[in-house]
């Protein structure tokens, strides 16, 4: 074939091949129609376009060797000015202003309290109102109980916004308490006692005179006699509480060899601690300064300056405080082998039949003692709660009342319950506290979201117990430990 001559590319088809094929093409069947019609509509058509795909990347020219080098200028560095807030001054600054934060939040604390104890009293003194009292004096106590109930810590503007009105409304209610007590005495309800003065004796009997007898020389020469015999005064002591000895010291030299003594300090070391903390206490003393003999007045001093708390139980100890010379405070929690809280506790439902749930709740026991009224002083009949409130919301665990198993009970230093008084109930009191006396309050605590103790005690923060002390009801607080 290769003498023949090349055909050409651009040759045409015959006629007949030509009519078949534009009738192929001007007659398509119906199946391929609606396959065109699929793939256009799912966007495979002639229009189709992605736009998700992004453009590819621009070239980057390398950098050639031949390529100038950019030459780098040295940093300048600027001589260091000194700040003016360094310095003594400065610091100094600093520290009271840290002082000053902590002041704030310890007297928000007490003020928060002060709140909490005028809204209860207000409730008490609102119930124990007469039918026909002053319907002003229902409407200010309700008043005084809704803002002490409304108040917000951890919002501080309007906390003492709220403290302000508070205080307002008790001198409202002191006015018109006073109002009523005008009115009463008006109308003779109230008798004003005036002291019995006895009448001076005659100067006439039987018809004779009689010379006055100098009862002011008598009285001089009694008391010559007691200040001057050392039994006398030894008996005296022994009743006495450690202030007023420490006073009367510092009348005569005889009072101040007799209430001295080593035996009359000793006796009430053992009255309030104990004589096995005192033997303890005395034994360190002799090993610490090699046998040398401490006096009974000095390990007082020592023993009441480190708070000591009498042997009660074996249990830890998790919250103490004090009032100096008045009364002291400590707090243990009895916890179980494995650390845990879940307990069952009778609850009545909304029908009012008893169910047993699982709750987390806490026993403690509240250890008070009185270490230094001579009066008595009494606990108030109360709900005990345990204070575990944020900076952002206020919370309160309070005890558990409604199962007869897990009901609070008052104890003795040997664990023996102690039978209140008819007087102490008409002035509903819990309990009253004599000389040092030491009670014990076993209270079970609902702790909600504490599965463990370890968890209560991070974060719990205080208790209070409300006491009366010379017919003044005053709060005492006694924080918990926090870990360092």
């Amino acid at each position: 074939y290769n003498h023949l001559p090349a055909l050409s590319v651009t040759a045409r088809p015959s006629p007949l091949t030509h009519s078949r094929l534009s009738a192929s093409v001007a007659a398509p069947t119906p199946q391929i129609i609606d396959a065109t019609k699929r793939r256009s509509q799912f966007g495979f058509g002639g229009n189709h376009k992605i736009p998700s795909v992004p453009l590819p990347p621009k070239r980057v020219q390398p950098i050639s060797k031949k390529s100038k080098k950019v030459k780098v200028q040295p940093i300048v560095t600027l001589p260091l000015q000194h700040s003016t807030n360094a310095g003594p001054a400065y610091e100094r600054k600093k520290q009271r202003a840290k002082d000053a934060r902590v002041k704030l939040n310890e007297s928000i604390e007490r003020l928060s309290i002060a709140i909490s104890l005028a809204g209860s009293q207000s409730e008490q003194r609102g119930s124990s109102l007469p039918p026909n009292a002053d319907p002003r004096l229902f409407e200010v106590t309700k008043e005084c109980v809704d803002i002490a109930e409304s108040a917000k810590k951890w919002d501080r503007p309007e906390f003492v916004g709220t403290a302000a009105t508070l205080i307002q409304g008790l001198n409202s209610q002191c006015e018109v308490l006073m109002r009523e007590l005008l009115k009463l005495q008006s109308k003779g309800n109230i008798r004003v006692e005036t002291p019995i003065v006895s009448p001076l004796p005659s100067t006439e009997q039987n018809g004779k005179r009689r010379k006055l007898i100098d009862t002011s020389e008598n009285a001089n020469n009694i008391r010559l006699l007691v200040l001057r015999n050392e039994k006398i005064l030894e008996s005296i002591g022994s009743f006495l509480d450690p202030q007023s000895l420490l006073r009367c010291q510092r009348l005569t030299l005889t009072m101040r060899k007799i209430f001295t003594l080593d035996s009359l300090w000793l006796s009430l070391c053992v009255r309030r601690f104990g004589p096995i903390l005192v033997r303890q206490w005395k034994e360190k003393f002799l090993d610490d300064n090699i046998g040398e003999e401490i006096k009974s007045l000095v390990l007082y001093r020592k023993m009441d300056a480190a708070n000591v708390k009498p042997v009660i139980g074996s249990v830890p100890v998790i919250a103490e405080t004090r009032m100096a010379n008045k009364i002291s405070a400590w707090v243990n929690i009895v916890e179980r082998s494995n650390g845990e809280t879940c307990r069952s506790v009778q609850q009545p439902n909304e029908n009012g039949e008893n169910r047993f749930l699982s709750l987390p709740v806490v026993e403690l026991r509240l250890v008070i003692q009185n270490t230094g009224c001579s009066d008595a002083i009494g606990i108030k009949e109360q709900t005990i709660f345990v204070d575990a409130s944020t900076r952002r919301r206020g919370e309160e665990w309070q005890e558990i009342v409604h199962d007869k198993r897990l009901q609070k009970r008052i104890l003795d230093s040997h664990d023996v319950p102690i039978s209140l008084s008819q007087k102490d109930k008409d002035d509903n009191m819990m309990v009253t506290i004599p000389l040092y006396q030491t009670i014990v309050i076993v209270v079970f605590i609902q702790c909600k979201g504490c599965s463990t103790t370890a968890k209560f005690q991070r974060r719990a923060n205080f208790t209070k117990v409300l006491l009366q002390m010379n017919r003044t009801t005053i709060p005492l607080v006694i924080p918990f430990f926090r870990d360092s």
